[in-house]
Parts: structure tokens; sequence; C-alpha cells
């Protein structure tokens, strides 16, 4: 961004308004407080210009951003709308976003007036997402005999089952565990048997609410490389990405669809 040219723009329409820059080095973001809640904290106006703005959550505001110059796109928990000169959209209190632009002028309207208290960062551990175990998914070579092996020998209930793709769910009492042909695991993954994941490796699977933000969390703050992208299974009525342990275990983390 050209901060002094920003500034500058900023400082001759909004005389005598304070202006910041969210970074001296790499600005993303440069504010200025047109309508500061100091003087009505029932509401405050800002005009901002955004390459990118940090994933952020407030629990009391709700904010009106309208597009003054440029296009910004504005992520949403998770879900991304493009707007274009002239257009509004409202964000909500609980609505974790951000934004993204190319030097795009933004009006933001806040109501209550902004605060710092209300302006969370969701960055480090706070990104977080919550993820809830749902099973252990078991690579096999011999799917058919393990099949019989954990329903008539160990006396596990069989549910959903994918004959064509080699996949079972099994339950006894409040245990759920799958069976997958591992080949076909390591297929759906366009990955093959020669590095660190193997036949053997095991699948652990976590379900989340946001699966786009389950990801910008483990791959972008965390910097986890992929096994594969978040991808769509509408036959299984998922969609998912998964990474690896460091011994090669497989970790899904889907979202139903």
């Amino acid at each position: 961004m050209n901060i002094k040219k920003i500034t500058n723009e900023l400082e001759k329409q909004y005389p005598g308004k304070k202006i910041i820059v969210n970074n001296e080095k790499n600005p993303t973001e440069i504010l200025c407080e047109a309508e500061p809640a100091s003087a009505h904290p029932e509401y405050s106006i800002a005009i901002t210009v955004i390459d990118k703005s940090e994933t952020h959550v407030h629990h009391k505001t709700a904010e009106i951003y309208q597009v003054l110059k440029g296009s910004l796109t504005l992520v949403k928990n998770g879900r991304s709308t493009v707007l274009k000169e002239g257009e509004v959209d409202i964000i909500r209190p609980g609505e974790v976003h951000y934004a993204m632009g190319t030097e795009t002028w933004v009006r933001v309207y806040s109501e209550p007036g902004w605060s710092a208290a209300d302006h969370i960062i969701m960055s480090g551990e706070a990104a977080r997402p919550v993820m809830s175990f749902t099973h252990e998914r078991l690579l096999v070579t011999k799917f058919a005999e393990c099949l019989t092996f954990y329903t008539s020998i160990m006396g596990f209930e069989a549910g959903f089952k994918d004959e064509t793709h080699q996949y079972a769910e099994l339950k006894t009492g409040d245990t759920l565990i799958s069976l997958f042909d591992a080949r076909a695991m390591l297929e759906s993954l366009k990955l093959s048997a020669t590095g660190t994941v193997s036949p053997q490796s095991h699948v652990l699977v976590f379900s989340v609410e946001d699966i786009d933000k389950a990801y910008n969390f483990f791959v972008r703050e965390k910097h986890v490389a992929p096994l594969k992208e978040t991808t769509e299974y509408k036959e299984w009525g998922i969609k998912a990405f998964h990474i690896s342990d460091p011994e090669g275990n497989i970790i899904e983390i889907n979202q139903k669809l």
C-alpha cells in the first residue's frame, strides 16, 4: 500500500481526524476515524482503505460496510461475498470476519460505536476451531476379511456401507470405527504409499462447524502442509481437508454438507 498517497488523500477529505496504520513497515489497512465513538458512543463512522484486514470479531457491535471505491471480498464465518462500489453488507455481533481488496475504500458504520475492548483479533490460539472427535478409521488391505472379523467376531454392528469404495462404519455401544480400503483412501487423496503415509496409517476423523475457519487455522496460521485441499464428497455428505502427523497418521477434518 502507498501509505503517503492514502494518508494525504484521507487528510484532505477528513482534516484533523485521526489516521491509523495497522503496520508501518507492511501496511495492509489504513483507517481514518471520521466520526469516533468518543464523540457519540451510540455509533461511529470510519473510512478504511483495505488490502487485508485482520480476522476479528465483535461481541456487541454491529457494522455496515459500504464500498466507496474498488472491490471488496468480505469473509464472514468462512463465507465470502464480493462487494462492488456502492454495495453494502452487514456484519452482526459474533460473526468472525475479515476483508480483502486492493486499496479498497470502505465506509464502516458501527453501532454502538467501535471500541478496542470489543475488537477481538482472531489469531493464534484464539482462532483454533472447536473440533469434535467422531471416530478412528482403519486403513485395511483385506476389507472383506476385516469386515467379517469386526462384525462376526468382535460383535460390531455394521452401519453405513459403501461396497464400491470398500468403506464401512461399525459401532459397538458409543464406540464408532470405520474401515476403508487403504488403496482407495490413498487414491482419493491422490497420494502414493511411498511417503510417510502408508496403508498401515490410521485416520483420526474430526468434525467442525466451519471448515474454512479450520483450514485457515491449520494451514495458514499453523503452516501445516495439507495432504489434500478442502474437497466436497457429496456421496458421503461432507466436505473435508486432510493433514498428517509426523508419523504419517492421517487427520481428516470435515464439515457436513
